[in-house]
């Protein structure tokens, strides 16, 4: 057996481990053995530290910083977390609730989400003789941030006006 029980001069029983055989009674040198209750500490720090950056990623995630609407024929209503993604997807009026359920755009970034939904009221004719106008509330959009969607109004020659400060 390479592992043993002692009580150390101050009273305290350890378990060791053994490099060589030694008979009971025998005064000995040994490595201590290390085991969970030895990085107690150490572990429930770093969980508390892990828990804290789960807990505040969810929150990012979940916090609503900015609102966006997309005014066809129909208002469609994007709610856009810190990451720059769409949680929630809203509209008032049944079209506007298809057009909703035909893009699937929870979850996509801002650029795919707008391109998205523009696409649709192109193809759908959903596009007001005004024209369409997006309005961002909240934190705005950083310049050069819709690409996707701005390739997309400048192919199709869309008359798109957005307000980008609320």
């Amino acid at each position: 057996n390479r592992n043993a029980i002692v009580i150390t001069s101050i009273g305290e029983f350890k378990k060791l481990k053994l490099k060589e055989s030694v008979s009971k009674g025998e005064e000995l040198r040994a490595i201590e053995k290390k085991s969970l209750k030895d990085y107690r500490l150490y572990v429930s720090i770093i969980s508390v530290f892990a828990l804290i950056f789960i807990l505040s990623v969810v929150y990012k995630y979940n916090n609503v910083v900015s609102t966006i609407v997309v005014e066809t024929t129909s208002p469609i209503r994007l709610e856009i977390n810190g990451f720059n993604r769409v949680i929630d997807v809203s509209s008032s009026t049944a079209k506007g609730k298809k057009l909703v359920s035909d893009t699937s755009v929870l979850d996509n970034k801002i650029d795919n989400a707008i391109y998205k939904i523009l696409e649709y009221a192109n193809e759908n004719d959903m596009v007001k003789g005004s024209g369409i106008v997006v309005t961002i509330t909240g934190k705005s959009l950083k310049h050069n941030a819709l690409k996707e969607t701005s390739d997309f109004i400048y192919r199709k020659d869309l008359k798109v006006r957005f307000n980008n400060s609320g």
